[in-house]
């Protein structure tokens, strides 16, 4: 028995849309996705020491790609991690990097860190994986975060 074909798109939709992707603004669907979100002091040290990816350095409106593996190296999944500052819930939107609003100007050629304060963690880490590996980082999470300051969110819809 033969598998019928998968519908696919026309090439000139698709072409339109890359086109806007790479050189203008586009929204990308991406609510498939498994999200998670790490709130508290020690956040970003404890995921740090869970992950692929050095998350030291790591400041609001900045994002990290990173993997997740069992204690033996294994890997578990892949996620990317965006570290916010500010309460989404609040209404006023998130900041990024130096306290600016989302979307604001910067001066061109300024050094975007300049003037944070390097102590400063990010109020919140997303996490975005593929809902496959959702459970197993929300078990890792909620295994290993005991000792750590920090609280673990569900984001998913």
């Amino acid at each position: 028995m033969q598998a019928a074909p998968a519908a696919a798109a026309p090439v000139p939709v698709l072409a339109s849309e890359h086109h806007a992707l790479t050189h203008g603004c586009a929204l990308l669907d991406r609510s498939e996705r498994g999200k998670l979100a790490l709130t508290g002091a020690g956040a970003v040290e404890f995921l740090n020491g869970q992950v692929t990816n050095e998350l030291a350095d790591l400041r609001a409106g900045e994002g990290r790609y990173a993997a997740f593996l069992t204690h033996k190296g294994k890997m578990l999944g892949d996620l990317r991690i965006l570290a916010v500052d500010g309460d989404p819930a609040a209404g006023a939107g998130w900041t990024v990097g130096g306290g600016q609003t989302a979307g604001a100007d910067r001066t061109a050629g300024a050094d975007p860190g300049a003037g944070a304060d390097p102590a400063r963690a990010p109020a919140e880490l997303l996490l975005d994986t593929e809902r496959v590996a959702l459970q197993a980082l929300f078990d890792m999470i909620r295994r290993f975060k005991v000792g750590y300051g920090v609280e673990l969110h569900k984001r998913t819809r």
